[in-house]
């Protein structure tokens, strides 16, 4: 027959730090990124907002390019020059938001 070992407040001491310890550590991170991310999230979409707005601004702009009459080239080309700047600054701004996130 087996015998029978008695627990020790060693045995126990080394559970608690091997298995015990590090099971509830990974329970509280899980939860305190959720917390985390439930706060960021409304952030980043209002950060984003403007952005996504000028977006679809310019889309709709080249959209009304695409129609317009191959005669008027120049009009188109300066609508062109206006949206690249445009670009330019949602470029700059999205860098800006990158660069607080980090």
């Amino acid at each position: 027959m087996s015998e029978e070992k008695n627990l020790t407040y060693e045995d126990l001491g080394r559970f608690t730090e091997e298995t015990f310890l590090p099971a509830i550590e990974k329970i509280f991170d899980y939860k305190l990124e959720i917390k985390l991310e439930e706060k960021i999230r409304p952030m980043i979409r209002e950060e984003l907002k403007p952005i996504k707005e000028e977006l679809i601004a310019i889309k709709e702009q080249l959209k009304k390019m695409e129609k317009q009459e191959r005669e008027d080239v120049g009009i188109v080309y300066k609508d062109f020059l206006k949206l690249k700047e445009r670009i330019s600054i949602l470029e700059e701004q999205v860098k800006k938001f990158e660069t607080r996130s980090a």
